[in-house]
């Protein structure tokens, strides 16, 4: 009974290292060191670093949704340097009264690809989020001052950002 116990551990075990345990952006988990995502964005050039906005937040542009200069943020835990999240401008320097229309609009282009949204809160609260297991992450659509943006946001590695930010705090304090 044992050995079967230890066979079905060790099957279970090997299998659960060849899934992939984070979310998704670009084909990239988001995961590993910040330095090391972004060489991988960078490879082959469809994306150039624009630089730091600050140590946890690296800015890069490139070839994504169809748009040569398309703006992202790569979002990095302040200790450890985790990347946890990345922010796509998915349009800029809209004029006020087209945003809605524009956000309705990247909402229906994600919907082609996740279906619809596992949350809406856009009437109370601004946003909707797209997702395939939300255990992983997700995708959360908003406007953000002029602009539209999508989250992708690895739930792991958020916990670890928000935990290594209150570790900072309570150490300043």
């Amino acid at each position: 009974m044992k050995k079967i116990l230890l066979i079905l551990n060790f099957i279970f075990i090997t299998l659960n290292s060849f899934g992939q345990n984070h979310f998704i952006f670009n084909n990239l988990e988001i995961n590993g060191k910040v330095t090391n995502f972004i060489d991988k964005l960078t490879k082959n050039d469809r994306f150039k670093i624009i630089g730091k906005i600050d140590e946890n937040c690296h800015q890069l542009y490139g070839n994504f949704i169809g748009k040569d200069k398309c703006r992202i943020n790569v979002i990095n835990t302040p200790k450890t340097k985790i990347v946890c999240y990345v922010e796509v401008f998915l349009s800029e320097d809209i004029v006020e009264n087209n945003l809605d229309k524009e956000l309705h609009k990247w909402i229906e282009i994600y919907k082609k690809k996740y279906e619809e949204p596992v949350v809406d809160s856009l009437n109370n609260k601004g946003y909707v989020v797209f997702s395939n297991d939300l255990y992983k992450g997700g995708i959360k659509i908003y406007i953000s001052g002029d602009s539209i943006l999508a989250e992708y946001v690895d739930i792991e590695n958020a916990k670890l950002k928000f935990k290594e930010d209150e570790e900072i705090i309570n150490e300043d304090i």
